[in-house]
């Protein structure tokens, strides 16, 4: 039976949304344990500077000016 494309095809398919969950969900994840840092333990937004230093173990080599905007953006909220 044919269904019109071949197995590597569908193969390929698979792994491309399959890639696209897996990056969706580790930038989730990134993004939720640096919005935990943003606040000190009275509740008060920490400065850009002092997050930004507390989040570069998280965040990796390539993310370096996301790190504003993720930051202006999450602050912007609260």
């Amino acid at each position: 039976m044919s269904f019109g494309c071949r197995k590597n095809d569908v193969v390929q398919a698979y792994h491309r949304q399959s890639n696209g969950v897996f990056a969706a969900f580790k930038v989730h994840s990134m993004a939720e344990r640096m919005a935990a840092l943003l606040t000190d333990d009275a509740g008060k937004l920490k400065p850009f500077y002092q997050w930004k230093n507390e989040v570069e173990g998280i965040a990796s080599h390539d993310v370096g000016p996301w790190l504003r905007t993720e930051y202006n953006t999450a602050a912007s909220g609260r």
